[in-house]
């Protein structure tokens, strides 16, 4: 039983340096290209077409996507709920974004909204490669607190009454 133990935790730590030491640096520097990619082409869509994007949605757009690129290593489960938490308490900051969301809303470019797309995916992407192996501690809670959910709902069962209960039971019984 030891035995087994120590070899499954064996593999776990493989896993684990294989995953954040090897696989999740490879994904965010692809993610980062990709952000720096975005980023000039909102550079290039502000200097070229001018017209097409206003001062107010490049400065949004840019100041967005360099955050995405100085978070991208920083971005995970826990890191997104802190930032949400944070945001919930500060009136000032719910302000500021919602405004900052206004302004990327009234621009009716679709290059410009394609690369806001484009850098939420890339935020989105980091976030779950960054959480990976988190998601094994987490998984086992959220199946835990599934089934007790399941319970919750097959215990209000029994205050049917006895015709609607033998109907919704019929086939968990074996008489």
């Amino acid at each position: 039983m030891l035995a087994e133990l120590i070899i499954i935790l064996f593999i776990f730590s493989v896993l684990v340096f294989v995953y954040y030491g090897i696989i999740v640096p490879s994904v965010r520097l692809a993610l980062r290209y990709e952000l720096f990619e975005i980023r000039d082409s909102v550079r290039d869509l502000h200097c070229v077409d001018s017209k097409e994007i206003s001062s107010d949605h490049f400065d949004v757009i840019h100041s967005f996507v360099n955050n995405a690129i100085k978070t991208i290593p920083f971005i995970d489960i826990c890191s997104f709920i802190k930032m949400a938490v944070d945001m919930e308490k500060d009136p000032s900051l719910q302000k500021h974004i919602k405004k900052q969301l206004a302004r990327l809303d009234e621009c009716d470019s679709k290059k410009f909204q394609d690369l806001t797309i484009r850098t939420s995916k890339c935020v989105k992407k980091a976030l779950i490669v960054n959480s990976g192996l988190s998601l094994v501690y987490i998984l086992p809670f959220v199946f835990l607190f599934t089934c007790i959910d399941t319970m919750k709902k097959a215990i209000k069962i029994l205050y049917a009454s006895e015709s609607k209960f033998d109907k919704a039971t019929k086939d968990v019984r074996y008489a």
